[in-house]
């Protein structure tokens, strides 16, 4: 957390030197102890620097080193998401995990290549309304005491999931936000050991698949994303 607070501080001030080493520095210690979701952090925080970079050198045409930051960190997202799916199935648990989805959809928003944003944007909700899916699932087989506390309990690790989002570069805050939300995951896994469930497929279709059933039943698929700053609106017909 250390280095990961002391990039987004830099970031914040402009120092994109710092930034860039704290980032670098993080992603080292990400890869060296192969967690995935440092590791998926450490790369969205690259993203974010390599684009506040090309974006301060006038050099916005070219942002495919932001962009390949991002895709690894979409990568490694799922691919910690696949590991301890078996468990902690709460919709909440992707909030962390769709940060590089939502990067790379502002980026290819802000960049004209619609295409690309809704593909990612539309990957990121497959997962979170798969986990919603086995979520459900597997609080068929509790009893009613034991839905009770996993609600409980879900609703606690979403609370402090995202206070950590708005927590910002309180160092101490952010390490305490943090063991709230293991402690409650360990919980967690002990109620719904007995209940697992495997993960729903998350796979999405292409675009031309999409716009195949849309046109199958006369249909179109109207979707949004919300920014901060900014919101954006797709439509998508069978033919556009």
């Amino acid at each position: 957390l250390y280095y990961e607070e002391r990039a987004r501080t830099a970031l914040r001030q402009g120092d994109l030197r710092q930034a860039e080493a704290a980032a670098v520095a993080f992603r080292v210690l990400a890869d060296s102890t192969q967690t995935l979701d440092y590791q998926s952090s450490a790369h969205t925080l690259l993203g974010e620097v390599a684009e506040a970079s090309a974006e301060a050198s006038g050099q916005t045409g070219s942002l495919d080193d932001a962009e390949g930051y991002y895709r690894r960190a979409m990568h490694f997202a799922l691919e910690s998401r696949a590991r301890y799916g078996l468990t902690d199935v709460a919709p909440s648990a992707w909030i962390e995990g769709q940060r590089p989805f939502r990067a790379l959809v502002r980026l290819s928003l802000r960049h004209g290549r619609q295409e690309e944003a809704f593909l990612a944007l539309d990957a990121s909700r497959a997962r979170y309304f798969a986990d919603l899916l086995a979520s459900t699932r597997q609080q068929e087989r509790l009893g009613a005491r034991e839905r009770a506390a996993l609600d409980s309990l879900y609703q606690r690790q979403e609370d402090a999931r995202r206070q950590l989002d708005g927590a910002g570069g309180a160092v101490v805050e952010r390490s305490r936000l943090t063991s709230v939300v293991q402690r409650t995951q360990m919980r967690i896994d002990s109620l719904t050991t007995a209940a697992r469930t495997p993960p729903e497929d998350a796979s999405t279709p292409s675009l031309p698949e999409m716009q195949r059933v849309l046109g199958n039943r006369g249909s179109a698929l109207v979707t949004h994303v919300l920014f901060a700053d900014e919101g954006y609106v797709f439509a998508l017909t069978p033919d556009t």
